[in-house]
């Protein structure tokens, strides 16, 4: 998902730029979980408490962002959108 917003940044920058950065605050965990060595279950539970409010703010804006009459399905930015939608649950209407 966020390699196609990545490609279609072009198409609508400040839309994929808000997208990316949501993704990017998301990635952020990873860095101190391995630092600390943590375990699988303590990755589990820090990444569902810490990127729980990203996951569900990211979902918001791409389920809105497809409702949108000015992105088309067809354009880079739209089909990233429905894929998103399709590969993420937490994103569907």
């Amino acid at each position: 998902m966020r390699r196609g917003f990545h490609e279609a940044r072009d198409d609508h920058p400040r839309i994929t730029a808000c997208i990316l950065y949501r993704i990017a605050q998301i990635y952020r965990i990873e860095p101190s979980l391995r630092e600390r060595r943590a375990c699988t279950p303590e990755r589990q539970k820090t990444r569902w408490l810490e990127s729980r409010k990203h996951y569900k703010r990211l979902g918001r804006l791409i389920t809105h962002l497809s409702e949108v009459r000015a992105i088309t399905p067809g354009n880079p930015i739209g089909r990233t959108l429905r894929y998103a939608i399709g590969q993420w649950p937490m994103a569907a209407p």
